[in-house]
């Protein structure tokens, strides 16, 4: 699969696969029973706080 996601991306598969296995260790995306890939989200909020940050 991550072959396959590589050329669609044109990404070096190394990357790839770097990233689709952290990505399912954060359970960001998941294996069907099929193998394939699938993000069981339709969407996310991501929250960033930078409080006591100090401009320059």
């Amino acid at each position: 699969m991550d072959s396959f996601l590589a050329k669609h991306l044109e990404r070096n598969y190394s990357n790839v696969h770097t990233d689709t296995a952290k990505l399912l260790d954060l359970k960001l995306v998941e294996k069907n029973a099929e193998g394939l890939l699938r993000v069981p989200w339709e969407e996310i909020q991501i929250r960033v706080s930078v409080g006591g940050a100090k401009a320059a």
